[in-house]
């Protein structure tokens, strides 16, 4: 039984299926094309595999760490963009106070506090805050893909 060739033809499917879930939820053309990429380069090595041509193992490998890099990297943007937000709401305190204290002393009622509450680090906070849960839906389906890609890695390298 050649459980790399199964692993990845299973893994190719998953990554088509998503890519066409990602077009139909949020009309994403990129996640569409992707998907459809990087699951038939998936599809393709798990075939190689599956008929013992030894090519099919960098095929599957380089689309498993595609994948794995692109939401490597989304988790790692979404991760530090929610840092920031909550360093962000520090900062808006102290610029908020010395906005407060310019605009009284300049007779102004705070333009410096408006401008840093308008700026992203407002945002973020407030979507940390609320405990947004469509972003941490994000965070997971990232962090899941990176490991379900990292494990379609070290199969194909063990087995393969």
């Amino acid at each position: 039984m050649n459980i790399a060739g199964i692993a990845t033809v299973i893994y190719g499917g998953l990554i088509e299926a998503g890519g066409v879930i990602g077009f139909l939820v949020a009309k994403s053309k990129p996640s569409l094309i992707a998907g459809a990429a990087l699951g038939n380069l998936a599809l393709i090595g798990g075939i190689l595999l599956l008929l013992e041509i030894p090519e099919g193992r960098w095929a599957a490998i380089g689309a498993a760490g595609l994948v794995g890099l692109a939401f490597a990297v989304k988790l790692a943007k979404a991760l530090v963009a929610d840092a920031a937000g909550e360093k962000g709401g520090e900062d808006k305190d102290a610029a908020k106070k010395d906005g407060k204290a310019a605009g009284e002393s300049a007779g102004k009622e705070g333009t410096d506090a408006k401008a840093a509450h308008d700026g992203k680090a407002g945002t973020a906070e407030k979507d940390a805050k609320a405990g947004n849960p469509k972003k941490a839906k994000g965070k997971v389906r990232a962090a899941a893909l990176v490991l379900l890609s990292l494990a379609e890695i070290i199969i194909v390298l063990v087995y393969g």
